[in-house]
């Protein structure tokens, strides 16, 4: 079976098919309310498209579509081309090797460096998706915070760096 896309793309057996609905009855217009996203995953790509709104709520479906494009870029899912129905995403990298470089605090220099982050319930997985790491830290150490206070050192710098132990 195959699938096209918005503009008329071909697309071959999708390795995931799920549909987001989203529906609700409203009372003062005595009606059902019905908004669908369907998500196809190929190898190298995924598609997110609406398939299914009730008549005038066209504004609700964007933004329902809008928040699921923003859980698949928190997870790492690349924007190729968008249209006003229809996303077309690359596959995340799944190099994940870590970095040789390590976050230190700019002021003291210690590695006790915290940042807050949002994270959303992804109801596909059951599992919590990282949405945003923000950009202000704090040290622990020191107790200074500001969006400029993580440095980054390299491995051959990291022996000298003051790991500073917590209060007891």
């Amino acid at each position: 079976m195959t699938y096209k896309t918005a503009d008329n793309r071909t697309v071959p057996e999708p390795v995931l098919r799920q549909i987001h609905q989203y529906s609700f009855y409203k009372t003062s217009e005595n009606r059902q309310v019905t908004l669908a996203v369907l998500e196809i995953r190929q190898p190298t790509l995924a598609t997110l498209s609406l398939v299914e709104v009730t008549d005038g709520y066209e504004i609700f479906a964007a933004e329902y579509l809008t928040g699921i494009l923003a859980m698949r870029l928190a997870e790492g899912w690349i924007l190729n081309s968008a249209s006003e129905r229809h996303y077309v995403l690359a596959v995340p990298s799944l190099d994940e090797s870590p970095s040789a470089a390590m976050p230190i605090c700019a002021r003291c220099g210690s590695n006790r460096i915290v940042r807050d982050a949002c994270a959303r319930w992804n109801s596909a997985t059951g599992r919590w998706a990282l949405a945003d790491v923000h950009d202000c830290a704090f040290c622990e150490a020191c107790e200074s915070e500001g969006d400029d206070l993580v440095r980054l050192v390299s491995g051959e710098e990291t022996p000298a760096v003051r790991t500073a132990e917590p209060d007891q």
